[in-house]
């Protein structure tokens, strides 16, 4: 039985939850090796495909529309939850990214605070990735680190987003990276994942992946309510974004 360890007003609040045991041992089974086939008719790249190689594959949809993943939706966002048209995969190694590379982002399309419909006042920012970990922290590195309370318009003017900037101008000065390392310690939170463990988070919440080591795993996918947020994600995600 899967277990939320957080509600919907520290999602509100933080931008993030993380549910425990989404998924059972015979799901996670078949989704790692959904994953790594997915791997390898994409030549072996890192992320398999966004969305043309899964939509030919029963059961990435099995995940789109698993019933618990779904129900916890519900009770976080509303009723009524529509995929966005955007589900990929992870399988990745040890050093396939490199230290520049593992930077705090945002995943939706006005990633500016404060420019653009995202930020709207009137209509709090409601899309969401959940990302579900197939292998475990220990043996992977599996997780993500989220700084709390990035999803808000007020993170501009806070020392953390300072210390942010910092941290990502500094991202290719190799003697720069313990001063990184500090920053990231102090200002992110990791969220440690074992296998099953799903991971909900607001799309314009600053996030990086943990360091990679071992083979990591997972399956992802963007849900919304209805409403011009989720809209505005798929004509993003559809007519702009590049693949």
């Amino acid at each position: 039985m899967a277990a939320i360890l957080t509600n919907k007003e520290h999602l509100k609040k933080f931008g993030f939850c993380v549910v425990r045991n989404l998924l059972d041992n015979k799901e996670i089974k078949k989704y790692r090796s959904v994953t790594s086939e997915i791997n390898k008719k994409n030549g072996g790249s890192t992320q398999g495909s966004r969305i043309m190689e899964m939509i030919r594959n029963r059961e990435t949809w099995e995940y789109i529309m698993n019933d618990r993943l779904l129900n916890i939706l519900r009770s976080l966002l509303g009723p009524n939850i529509f995929w966005l048209h955007d589900m990929s995969t992870r399988h990745q190694v040890k050093n396939d990214i490199t230290a520049h590379q593992f930077t705090w982002h945002r995943d939706n399309p006005c990633r500016r605070i404060g420019k653009g419909p995202d930020w709207d006042q009137d209509e709090p920012y409601n899309v969401v990735g959940a990302i579900t970990y197939l292998t475990s922290h220990e043996d992977s590195g599996s997780g993500v680190n989220f700084i709390p309370s990035s999803h808000k318009k007020t993170y501009t003017f806070t020392i953390s987003n300072i210390l942010r900037l910092m941290h990502y101008r500094t991202r290719n000065i190799k003697f720069l990276q313990g001063l990184r390392n500090i920053i990231q310690k102090n200002i992110g939170v990791a969220c440690r994942t074992d296998p099953g463990d799903c991971v909900i988070f607001f799309a314009n919440l600053f996030h990086e992946p943990l360091p990679t080591r071992g083979t990591r795993q997972a399956i992802m996918g963007r849900f919304g309510p209805e409403g011009k947020h989720s809209k505005n994600y798929v004509n993003y995600h559809l007519k702009h974004r590049k693949g």
